[in-house]
């Protein structure tokens, strides 16, 4: 038998080094890339580095195959050479995951790299048999074999240590270097695997006049390798970088856009409209009572309920609407299709209204979700435009200091810090100049329409600023601690007009009197109220102090202790504004309360409205079996009058009856109707 000889051509082997330091170079990359890639494409990029970097190593033998100019012919089994690519990929598989752990000790390298270059072997065998030459075979070179293996263990280990040094290290030339070293390394490995296992000829007669070879299949075969190869890792890389995207500029709870990607847009939009000189409106939601959720429920209900919220918004939005999650419970939204205040003073209004809607579940609880919502408008004739987001926020502020539950349009007179600092000198000497006052809004039985109580609503007509909106300086007063003295004052001025109205004989027998939520949390409303009337003289029993939910959220045991001691007292408790934002059947069964009053959201329209007509119904039913008289506000047409007579309602209120007035006109109004009854 002779061995089989034959010459190598120069080119393809330097092809072979050039595919091998460049598959280790994109090996190399791809584990730099795996330690600071995210959790979730750590494995896709594990995969596509295992893959190729063997497919780099196998591509060395099949080049090193047609490299080889001999006077037989040379053919392949298709399936066999297929099959022998899966070694050397598995064993890369194994080198990345090595490079993946965390700390790894010298025995699982020294057994990776068996493994490892056992798969280099093993690939090299199947190659080789793979082989289809007639008069030939195949024989193994034990020495050979033996530094083939040895060789390809250094290469194994080798690799391990250079793609983990390489992912702590960005230096382009170490790669580079690391790339050379590991292709001239890989192409060593195949020469000496040729000389471990040789091919002998058998018969002589199998010789051909000229060498044997063809070129076409290797260049085709290498080509189509290194572009898939290439196009895997800038796929992958594209997904990333989407991906990535994802998590810079979007929310992961809602899907919505995140704060980041708004400012972008903001940005955009508001250069985009200053060339236009067109108009852009940006809109600014806080969902109300976000923190008492999480707090009472857990994260998981404030989550739930946090996507619900997200997804009303997006249905709210025109494909040109920017929508996202700023944080925690605030939404944003850009918006270019009004053109008036008024246009969006409507739009935001059909949001809020739609929110009322939404029921939110959860055990005993339901509650229907209620948005403040800060927004600002401005038409762009000049690149002047930082001003527009941050007057948004203002309104904002502005609008959850007022009550929550309420839409501010920014406007320079109202919600600057300027109209801040005059209200508050101003409400500072308001007191002392007189310009506070009561009015008194009646409240009426409804069988039959008799005029025995009022509700008491303080007014401010300021020398300097004019007619001040309680909505606009209560909130205002809350926060700056200035509502304990204001509320005494109110407190006091009306209960010596009821002392008035006693020595008239006027048949006023019963005022309501607000109690603000920062004042009942945090001022001693019991010893206020049991001094005052002490010292005015006034029986408990004709005051009825009127809360909100707001005012007990915060410590509900403290809150229902004081409850219980003013009622002890005499003094009647009156929940207002029920049907609002957190509207719990268990404040019901909880607070010591004598009076429901049902908020005026559902009066609106209820003539036309089948299900608020069965929820005012169904919650004066529930109220009187728990013994409570009702109060339904809002009463401005002879319908909604009707409607509440025949639901069994105690008391209402409302512009058709009367307007909040004065005290002297109060007594006139109600010596009239008293005259009516006799």
């Amino acid at each position: 038998m002779q061995e089989l000889q034959g010459n190598y051509e120069s080119g393809l082997v330097l092809l072979s080094l050039v595919v091998a330091m460049v598959g280790a170079y994109i090996s190399l990359d791809i584990a730099q890339h795996i330690a600071r890639t995210s959790r979730d494409m750590r494995i896709p990029w594990l995969f596509t580095g295992a893959v190729t970097f063997g497919m780099s190593l196998w591509s060395v033998h099949f080049i090193w195959v047609n490299a080889l100019h001999v006077h037989i012919p040379i053919l392949e089994n298709g399936s066999a050479t297929f099959l022998s690519i899966l070694p050397v990929v598995l064993a890369s598989m194994v080198a990345f995951y090595m490079i993946n752990k965390g700390v790894i000790t010298y025995i699982q390298v020294f057994l990776a790299g068996v493994i490892i270059s056992a798969g280099m072997i093993v690939m090299q065998i199947v190659a080789r048999t793979a082989l289809v030459m007639p008069g030939v075979e195949l024989r193994f070179h034990a020495v050979y074999l033996f530094l083939a293996s040895f060789v390809a263990f250094l290469l194994a280990v080798g690799s391990i240590r250079l793609l983990r040094k390489i992912q702590q290290h960005r230096s382009r030339l170490r790669k580079i270097g690391s790339a050379i070293g590991l292709g001239i390394a890989n192409t060593l490995l195949y020469y000496i695997g040729t000389k471990a296992m040789p091919i002998y000829v058998r018969d002589t007669k199998v010789f051909t006049a000229t060498p044997f070879s063809d070129n076409t299949a290797l260049v085709l075969n290498v080509t189509i390798m290194m572009t898939v190869l290439l196009a895997a890792v800038l796929l992958l890389g594209r997904v990333e970088n989407l991906s990535m995207q994802r998590l810079a500029y979007y929310d992961i709870l809602t899907n919505l856009p995140n704060r980041r990607y708004f400012i972008q847009k903001y940005d955009d939009l508001l250069k985009g409209t200053a060339k236009q000189k067109g108009v852009i409106s940006c809109i600014l939601f806080d969902v109300d009572h976000f923190k008492w959720i999480n707090d009472t429920f857990g994260y998981e209900a404030g989550d739930e309920f946090l996507k619900q919220i997200a997804k009303e918004i997006r249905d709210h939005a025109h494909p040109t609407t920017v929508v996202a999650r700023l944080d925690g419970n605030r939404f944003g939204l850009l918006y270019r299709k009004g053109k008036t205040v008024e246009d969006l003073q409507e739009r935001l209004e059909s949001i809020q209204e739609s929110f009322r809607g939404i029921p939110f579940d959860l055990g005993q609880l339901e509650f229907r979700p209620t948005l403040s919502i800060g927004a600002s408008m401005k038409e762009y004739d000049n690149p002047s435009y930082t001003s527009l987001f941050s007057h948004a926020e203002r309104a904002l502020h502005f609008a959850k200091g007022n009550g929550r539950n309420n839409i501010q349009i920014y406007n320079k007179d109202i919600h600057s810090n300027e109209r801040e600092h005059q209200l508050l000198n101003g409400m500072k000497h308001a007191m002392k100049r007189g310009e506070f006052s009561l009015y008194y809004q009646p409240t009426v039985s409804a069988h039959p329409l008799h005029y025995r109580r009022a509700e008491v609503l303080i007014r401010w007509f300021s020398e300097e600023l004019g007619q001040v909106s309680p909505g606009e300086f209560i909130p205002l007063a809350e926060r700056s601690g200035l509502i304990t003295e204001l509320t005494e004052w109110i407190v006091r001025t009306a209960l010596i007009q009821l002392k008035a109205w006693d020595k008239e004989q006027a048949s006023i027998r019963q005022l309501s009197i607000n109690i603000s939520a920062i004042h009942f949390q945090y001022g001693n409303v019991y010893d206020l109220m049991k001094r005052l009337t002490d010292e005015i003289e006034i029986h408990p029993s004709r005051i009825e102090l009127e809360i909100t939910e707001t005012s007990v959220m915060k410590n509900m045991s403290q809150a229902v202790a004081t409850l219980h001691q003013l009622r002890e007292l005499g003094f009647r408790i009156a929940l207002d504004d029920f049907g609002t934002g957190l509207s719990s059947l268990n404040y019901l069964q909880m607070l010591p309360i004598d009076t429901l009053k049902i908020d005026q959201t559902f009066v609106q329209d209820i003539a036309h409205d089948t299900k608020k007509q069965a929820i005012v119904e169904t919650i004066i039913r529930l109220a009187k079996h728990l013994g409570m008289e009702i109060v339904v506000e809002g009463i401005e047409e002879n319908v909604q009058y009707l409607l509440m007579q025949s639901y069994g309602c105690d008391y209402l209120q409302g512009y058709y009856f009367a307007k909040p007035m004065r005290a002297e006109e109060l007594s006139a109004v109600y010596e009239r109707n008293a005259a009516q009854l006799v």
